[in-house]
């Protein structure tokens, strides 16, 4: 059951209209929304979820969680766990490279929450010393100057409060801020290493409801049924500007551009601000208009789903309720019956791809005695093999030959069918379909002898499946 009562828009100074056409825009834009929530004055103007999503999938929140974390730290320091002062050199001096430069000297937690701790670049989240490798990472700017996107830094604050409490985020946060919210969806993967610390900057998943609790208690200035957990003056601080984006080394533009708080994003007008997470996970905040909207989306057209709320769903409210409209059945209807539009994965396979053990046996089968056409062959020393690629209509048969391959079980790779690849216009954006329906991807490669994208995932069976560009 959902936290915030159900109203009609007009009741909330909302034109049903005006969400329409943002619905509308999404649509004729081709973004591929999942989710979303409407709430002004506390009570739900409209919300819905396009099949196959649902209430009760935890959707990925990517840098959305990044705002979660935050707080986590806004609790740690209202309770004097830490400093927004502390030194990253006092926190972590055994992983210290021998001599600091008095750039990586003067970085404190202040700079990690605003992204200006002085890295250029990002470091590689992969190793299992990562954090000995942000800290060894060449801090080229005086910290506090120069904004630069950092999810490694978010990451580094999640193992400042492990080191300080014993605790993870999401373990932290608990007592503090889920169970007061009544929160029971969320949940963080790891980073790599011993520490075992979470991917505070991109691993949290969450539901719809959780996201729009979490948003409505930062639009209260984290205070929640007549409790302040969370004291005001932290919102003063990581609601608001801090650093500027505007020209910065990312490039950011528009929507971007606004600055940014502890770990949230600024918006275009006054006051206005949102987590943000990759592909279209938003919690919006107008604090004037006592307004948020919730999106969870799969796309890469972010700004076009912002300038869909500021330039429909915003100018429609007023101060007042509105007159009823016939408006607000059409879009209750509309909401209770969405499916994505999204169609098949994929509508042909790439190419098929099978493990031989004798190389003149295979070769003479497939090309000879079949008679397919040879379109290129390879012999790779480093892994001891030969692959050779054959035409077969508009398709191809990738034809490995190992000679130590045993014989067919799924895994390891074995003499048979190898696996099935399906071609698709872009293995990124499939990736986020796969993974917002918590299908687990390996991370995109170039494929080293076509050079096109492609990645790995598993049927219910572990029978590899390929998609590729």
């Amino acid at each position: 059951m959902s936290y915030f009562q159900d109203a009609s828009p007009e009741s909330l100074g909302i034109s049903s209209g005006g969400i329409l056409r943002f619905l509308d825009r999404m649509e004729e834009k081709n973004i591929e929304l999942h989710s979303f929530m409407v709430v002004r004055h506390g009570k739900c103007a409209a919300k819905g979820w396009w099949k196959p999503y649902a209430p009760e999938l935890a959707h990925p929140l990517y840098s959305f969680g990044k705002t979660l974390t935050a707080t986590a730290i806004g609790f740690a320091r209202q309770e004097k766990i830490l400093s927004l002062e502390e030194r990253l050199v006092d926190l972590f001096p055994e992983l210290l490279p021998k001599e600091p430069s008095e750039n990586l000297q003067k970085a404190t937690l202040w700079h990690l929450l605003t992204m200006s701790c002085g890295h250029e670049t990002e470091i590689d989240m992969e190793s299992p010393d990562w954090i000995r490798e942000f800290l060894q990472h060449p801090f080229l700017h005086e910290p506090g100057t120069f904004y630069k996107y950092n999810t490694a830094g978010t990451n580094m604050l999640a193992a400042v409060l492990k080191r300080k409490t014993g605790c993870d985020v999401t373990e932290f946060l608990k007592p503090r801020l889920l169970e007061p919210l009544g929160i029971t969806s969320l949940t963080c993967s790891k980073c790599p290493g011993p520490e075992a610390v979470e991917m505070a900057g991109g691993g949290m998943r969450m539901t719809t409801e959780d996201m729009a609790r979490f948003i409505y208690f930062v639009l209260n200035r984290g205070r929640w049924e007549g409790r302040q957990l969370l004291e005001e003056e932290w919102f003063d601080l990581a609601c608001t500007k801090q650093i500027e984006t505007a020209g910065d080394a990312e490039g950011h533009v528009k929507e971007w551009a606004y600055g940014y708080g502890f770990q949230c994003w600024m918006c275009r007008t006054p006051g206005s601000f949102r987590a943000d997470g990759a592909f279209g996970q938003f919690g919006v905040v107008l604090p004037d208009k006592d307004l948020f909207v919730i999106l969870t989306t799969g796309t890469y057209q972010t700004q076009d789903e912002l300038d869909g709320i500021f330039e429909e769903i915003v100018p429609t409210l007023t101060d007042s309720a509105q007159e009823a409209s016939a408006a607000a059945d059409v879009l209750k209807e509309r909401t209770g019956q969405m499916t994505i539009k999204a169609g098949a994965l994929s509508e042909k396979i790439h190419h098929i791809a099978i493990i031989g053990s004798d190389y003149e046996r295979s070769r003479h089968f497939y090309v000879d005695l079949l008679g397919f056409t040879v379109i290129r062959e390879n012999h790779r020393k480093d892994k001891a093999d030969c692959k050779i690629d054959l035409k077969c209509g508009e398709q191809e048969i990738e034809l490995f030959i190992k000679p130590d391959a045993p014989k067919r079980p799924s895994y390891p790779e074995a003499q048979g069918l190898r696996h099935l690849a399906f071609f698709v216009e872009s293995v990124e954006d499939t990736v986020v379909r796969l993974n917002s329906l918590g299908i687990v991807t390996e991370p995109i490669r170039t494929d080293e002898f076509t050079g096109k994208p492609m990645t790995f995932f598993a049927d219910p069976d572990g029978l590899p499946l390929e998609i590729h560009e």
